[in-house]
C-alpha cells in the first residue's frame, strides 16, 4: 500500500535525515516553506513520488529509480545539491522544477538525462552532462543562472538543450575546466517567436579524435584532414556541436572565443553527406564585453538554418588568389563577372585591366568582384570607343595587373577573355 508523508514546516525549521532519505513506493509531499535535509543522498524508489513545493537539500547523490520523473505536477520547488562531488542518478529522468547546483567550484554528474522546468542555477558549478543531455524546457530567456558556473559535456552525444518562444537571446553557458578561460559559450538568437528547441555542446578535444554519436546522427570522429579546397586549417583544441532538436526556425549563432585561442576567419561545419569539413560562411569579428562568460574578445557569427549536421569549428580559409581566363557577360548569370576568389581577404587590392593596344579601359581600387566586362575608363590613344567610359567593350582578349596591395607580394600579370 503506498503511504503518505507530509511534510509540512514553518518558521525555517527542517527536517534533517541523518544518513540519506529513501522513498519506497511513498508519496511525498514537501509543503511551501518546508525544507527537507539529507546529509547523504536521496533515493527514489520504484512507485515513489515526491510533490515539492519547498526545498530538498542533499550533500549526496540524487538517484531516481521510481519508474516516473520522481518530481510532479510541476509543484514550485527548489532541489539544492549542497555538496561536492555529486552525482544526478537512476533508471529514469527526473524532471525538477528548479535546480541549484551549490558548494562552489565543484562538479555534478549527470550519468542521465534530466529535466528543469523552471530555472537551473549552476552559480560556480560544473554541470558535467557526458553522454547526456540537460533539457531546460522554460522558454525565457532567464531560465538559466550562473556566476561562474558553465555546462561541459566530455563524450559526443551530450548537450544543454533550451527551448524557445520568442526572438530574444538566450545563452548557453558551455565550457570546459580543461580550457584557458573555461567559458566557449554561444548565443542563439532565433528568427521568430514559435516553439523551438536548440541544443549546444563544447567539446575540449580535438575533432579527428572524437568518438560517438551526435544528436543528428553524426557519427565521430571528424577528421579534419579532409576538408573543402576552400579551408586552410581547422582548430583542434576544441569544437561545437550545435543542433535543432525540435522546430523549422532560422536562428542567429554567436560562437564566443578568445584571441589567444588563435586567429581564425570563420567556422567550418562537418558535412555527413560529403564526409568532409565544408566552409559555413561565418563572419568572425573583434568585440568587448560579455563578462558573464569569462569576457571573450571573439565571436564567430552567422545566420543559420542548416542545422542538419551539428559540428562546427573555427577555421581558416585558403586565401589562394585565382583568377579566371574568361567571362562571358551576356546576362544568362554563368561567368558574368570577373570573379576572383579569395581577393575580399585583400582590401587594399587594385585592378587595373587593358586593351590589345595598351590601353587602360578598367580600374579599381578595393576591388570586389564586381566588374562586369564594361569599360569604366576612357582614355589613351587607339581607343575602341568614345565616351567617358562605362562602355561595354567587344569580345576579345584583355590583359590584367592585380596588384593586392601586400608588401612582398608581386602584382599577378596575366589575360582574360570577353566573349559575348
Amino acid at each position: 500500500m503506498k503511504k503518505t508523508l507530509i511534510i509540512s514546516l514553518a518558521f525555517g525549521l527542517s527536517f534533517a535525515s541523518k544518513a540519506q532519505i529513501t522513498n519506497d513506493n511513498s508519496m511525498i509531499f514537501v509543503q511551501p516553506g518546508a525544507i527537507v535535509y539529507s546529509e547523504d543522498y536521496v533515493l527514489n524508489e520504484p512507485g515513489g513520488q515526491i510533490d515539492n513545493s519547498g526545498d530538498i537539500y542533499l550533500e549526496g547523490d540524487w538517484i531516481n529509480n521510481g519508474g516516473n520523473t520522481a518530481l510532479i505536477n510541476s509543484s514550485p520547488g527548489t532541489v539544492i545539491m549542497n555538496g561536492g562531488a555529486q552525482l544526478i542518478d537512476g533508471s529514469d529522468l527526473t524532471r525538477f522544477y528548479n535546480l541549484e547546483l551549490n558548494g562552489g567550484a565543484v562538479t555534478k554528474t549527470m550519468n542521465i538525462d534530466a529535466e528543469t522546468e523552471n530555472e537551473l542555477d549552476l552559480i560556480d558549478a560544473e554541470l558535467q552532462t557526458q553522454v547526456n543531455t540537460m533539457f531546460v524546457t522554460n522558454p525565457a530567456t532567464t531560465a538559466i543562472a550562473w556566476n561562474n558556473g558553465f555546462v561541459a559535456s566530455n563524450t559526443l552525444g551530450g548537450y544543454l538543450s533550451r527551448e524557445t518562444n520568442s526572438t530574444g537571446t538566450y545563452t548557453y553557458p558551455v565550457g570546459s575546466s580543461t580550457l584557458t578561460n573555461i567559458y566557449r559559450a554561444v548565443d542563439i538568437t532565433p528568427a521568430s517567436s514559435t516553439n523551438n528547441s536548440y541544443a549546444v555542446r563544447v567539446s575540449s578535444n580535438d575533432p579527428s579524435f572524437d568518438n560517438g554519436t551526435s544528436a543528428t546522427g553524426a557519427v565521430g570522429p571528424f577528421d579534419r584532414a579532409i576538408k573543402d579546397a576552400s579551408i586552410d586549417q581547422l582548430n583542434d583544441q576544441f569544437y561545437h556541436n550545435i543542433v535543432r532538436l525540435t522546430g523549422n526556425d532560422i536562428a542567429s549563432v554567436d560562437v564566443f572565443y578568445f584571441g589567444t585561442d588563435g586567429t581564425f576567419d570563420g567556422m567550418a561545419q562537418w558535412q555527413d553527406n560529403s564526409n568532409q569539413w565544408e566552409n559555413a560562411n561565418f563572419t568572425n569579428i573583434n568585440i568587448s564585453g560579455a563578462s558573464s562568460v569569462g569576457s571573450p574578445d571573439r565571436v564567430s557569427t552567422r545566420s543559420v538554418g542548416d542545422f542538419t549536421h551539428d559540428a562546427f569549428a573555427l577555421n581558416t580559409v585558403s586565401k589562394l588568389i585565382e583568377i579566371p581566363q574568361l567571362i562571358t557577360p551576356n546576362g544568362d548569370d554563368m561567368n558574368d563577372i570577373f570573379v576572383i576568389d579569395n581577393i575580399e581577404y585583400y582590401p587594399n587590392n587594385k585592378l587595373q585591366v587593358f586593351n590589345r593596344y595598351g590601353n587602360l579601359v578598367y580600374e579599381k581600387e578595393g576591388y570586389l568582384n564586381d566588374w562586369n566586362g564594361n569599360a569604366n575608363v576612357s582614355k589613351g590613344i587607339n581607343l575602341i570607343f568614345d565616351g567617358e567610359g562605362n562602355e561595354t567593350l567587344p569580345s576579345g582578349t584583355y590583359f590584367y595587373v592585380l596588384d593586392l596591395g601586400v608588401e612582398l607580394i608581386e602584382p599577378y600579370v596575366g589575360y582574360v577573355q570577353i566573349h559575348k
